[in-house]
């Protein structure tokens, strides 16, 4: 596989996305959904650290989705790694447990807010990110999600569906 243009937005071909969640139940709902949508298959990896391998071999993504919580390289954590090498493209985060819970057990301080109307998760990325560091955080999904919800963040991504 190539590695796209990145001088080419993924509205103009076919979008890059790597999913990074060791729940084989979620793999096959993006699959179930990109074919759905009529998107290519996304590259899915299982855990953090395998990610951040396929960036330091040169692979670029358009939109990475995490989970928040695996076992041996986390979520936040990637974002964390996303912050360090300044990574270009979006990041969308998911969740299936208690987000609270998981920043509490990393000691981190990040301020969390769930929107009232939606029950959006949101998260202050100076929390977790260095200094000058940023992440194109796109917003943080609860799992299970609908196709709506699915669709909805790779628009804000800038993937254009057929």
């Amino acid at each position: 596989m190539s590695v796209p243009d990145r001088m080419t937005s993924p509205s103009q071909r076919a979008p890059e996305v790597l999913l990074v969640d060791d729940d084989d139940l979620i793999d096959a709902t993006f699959r179930a959904a990109f074919e759905k949508l009529g998107l290519p298959p996304v590259v899915r990896v299982a855990d953090a650290t395998d990610a951040v391998a396929l960036l330091a071999d040169g692979k670029h993504f358009d939109v990475i989705f995490t989970d928040l919580y695996m076992p041996v390289m986390d979520g936040i954590e990637l974002v964390q790694h996303l912050g360090k090498i300044a990574y270009g493209g979006a990041v969308v985060m998911m969740t299936g447990i208690d987000f609270i819970r998981l920043l509490r057990d990393k000691n981190l301080d990040a301020p969390v807010q769930i929107d009232a109307e939606t029950e959006a998760l949101s998260l202050d990325l100076d929390a977790i990110l260095g200094d000058g560091e940023t992440v194109n955080l796109i917003r943080v999904m609860r799992k299970p999600f609908r196709l709506e919800e699915l669709t909805e963040a790779l628009r804000d991504a800038g993937v254009s569906l057929p």
